[in-house]
């Protein structure tokens, strides 16, 4: 089914992959593998309008060297289908993944997150019959077992799925213990981001006058917790740029408000309307990046903005403490403690922070974990492991 080459690994096989069509995660993930001879099928966990660009490109339409192929089921009805198994408890996916298991029989299923895609996966083994379900890769995505292996219901299902489960991978040292806690006896992969690695940008000036913030307001994302900070830290802000980006509805409309009512100068920008490479210009041209959630994994906006020079403040409930020194290469606070996100924006914006030392230690640690070709190597030696189980 493979070899190992002096470079690279030459993967042959089918591996049905579910996740989310919608997602830059899973495009950059499948990336990885355009030069090896894999066959992927993907089914969409996601309630998309329209498959992401990267996937679509992915698809042939474009560039790209990955065999991909999505039915018409995943690609244009995923919406209702996500709708109906609201109320169906995940049948109808279960059923389309059922279904695509039979025809297109792969080596392997590759599960690309836990609360859609696994849950869909775990229904479609009980219309199986738990028959010939072939070995299953589960990922898991930022806090999925963190955050819902507190509700009762959730927790069964997640420990079900991972009973079945041949091997995982996670970002954070911490899920490997969970998934274990949660019953998971199988192959532990290398721990990596689900997205890959990125290039990193090591030009430092102390001339950067942005600072860019996650706008994620929901169930976990903080940020309008954000913007009242800097609506009270105005006074300090005045000679900066604030550039909130995948913000929903609310957050726009805040932004809108303090652009109008106060003097800070502030724009928003839509989930998904930053192509990935304006967001590495926005971390390039940014002091720092300010991330505030109740739960989280490595957060791969802060890794990026590592990358590209901007200082992390980013809260505990992800795992960011394994990959900067609070108050040395970044700040690590609490999602409720506004007033130590003042002392650490203070600290950078003020000069009192040395920027550009934390951002010389930071490229070093990028350089170690999140290099792009190390990370392909370790993606490709994943299914390798993969297609070597019997």
């Amino acid at each position: 089914m493979l070899d190992r080459g002096q470079d690279t690994y030459k993967l042959n096989g089918r591996v049905l992959i579910i996740g989310m069509a919608d997602s830059i995660h899973l495009a950059r993930w499948l990336s990885q593998f355009e030069q090896s001879n894999i066959e992927f099928r993907l089914v969409s966990s996601s309630p998309h309008r329209k498959l992401h660009p990267y996937i679509r490109d992915l698809l042939g339409t474009r560039n790209s060297h990955v065999s991909l192929s999505i039915g018409a089921v995943s690609r244009f009805f995923s919406l209702p289908l996500w709708i109906l198994d609201r109320l169906f408890s995940d049948f109808f996916r279960g059923l389309l993944i059922a279904n695509e298991i039979r025809r297109f029989k792969p080596s392997f299923l590759h599960v690309n997150e836990i609360q859609n895609a696994g849950y869909a996966t775990l229904r479609a083994i009980k219309l199986l019959q738990y028959r010939d379900i072939p070995p299953i890769f589960l990922t898991n995505y930022g806090s999925e077992l963190v955050w819902f292996g507190k509700f009762p219901r959730h927790r069964r299902r997640m420990e079900e799925l991972l009973k079945y489960s041949a091997a995982f991978s996670a970002e954070c040292r911490r899920d490997y213990l969970l998934a274990e806690k949660l019953g998971f006896v199988g192959l532990k992969m290398p721990q990596m981001p689900v997205a890959g690695g990125a290039r990193y940008s090591a030009n430092w000036s102390s001339n950067r006058k942005t600072i860019a913030v996650k706008g994620y307001q929901n169930k976990w994302g903080r940020a309008l917790s954000v913007l009242e900070c800097l609506n009270e830290m105005q006074g300090d802000l005045e000679p900066f740029d604030i550039e909130v980006f995948s913000s929903n509805h609310v957050v726009k409309k805040r932004v809108k408000e303090l652009s109008k009512t106060t003097n800070l100068n502030i724009v928003s920008y839509g989930k998904g309307s930053l192509s990935h490479e304006e967001m590495m210009q926005l971390f390039s041209r940014s002091i720092c990046y300010i991330g505030v959630s109740l739960s989280d994994g490595i957060s791969t906006s802060m890794i990026e903005s590592m990358a590209n020079g901007a200082i992390p403040i980013q809260t505990s409930t992800s795992c960011a403490d394994e990959w900067i020194e609070n108050g040395k290469t970044g700040f690590i606070i609490s999602p409720s403690d506004i007033e130590g996100l003042k002392s650490a924006l203070r600290r950078i914006i003020s000069g009192d922070f040395n920027c550009k030392v934390a951002q010389i230690k930071n490229i070093e640690i990028i350089k170690e974990k999140y290099d792009p070709d190390m990370l392909q190597s370790l993606a490709m030696s994943q299914y390798q492991r993969m297609f070597e189980l019997p």
